[in-house]
């Protein structure tokens, strides 16, 4: 069994009129990545009441999803003032190339996973970048840098 990244509870019960100790343990790692779930949330909130600038706060969200997921690669695209284009907010653990490369995207019906949702309103997924139809135009980008899904 693997027991690395998990958390028990563990409690320990004397019997003392046959000399052992009962161990119960449980796996609470659900409810301990809930906990730290709601603490990261709460001190984002926390650090847009206390006014911190923006793009700290910005990278600061992306850093705190990454660690949920293995592998996860967090970015934000903010439309600009004009609403024509997805400029880059955040994405701290993104190459910079690849920043650069995807800045400045009009939203459209097949801008990839963010131009996509943007133009529809609504979340996108895609599983296989090379493959999907949504990634046409910008999948060369994502697979110079390695990026499967988004």
């Amino acid at each position: 069994m693997e027991f690395s990244g998990r958390f028990f509870s563990i409690t320990f019960s004397p019997v003392d009129e046959h000399n052992y100790v009962n161990v119960y343990g449980f796996d609470i790692t659900e409810r301990k990545l809930a906990e730290n779930y709601l603490l990261d949330h709460n001190i984002i909130l926390g650090d847009l009441v206390a006014g911190k600038p923006f793009q700290e706060v910005l990278d600061s969200l992306c850093e705190k999803m990454e660690k949920y997921s293995e592998g996860l690669l967090s970015s934000i695209l903010i439309l600009d003032k004009s609403k024509k284009f997805l400029q880059h907010g955040s994405a701290p653990s993104l190459p910079a190339g690849y920043v650069r490369k995807m800045s400045q995207v009009v939203p459209g019906p097949k801008v990839g996973s963010c131009g996509t949702a943007a133009f529809l309103k609504r979340t996108i997924v895609v599983e296989n970048i090379s493959l999907d139809p949504l990634w046409e135009d910008y999948k060369e980008i994502a697979l110079e840098y390695g990026h499967k899904a988004c």
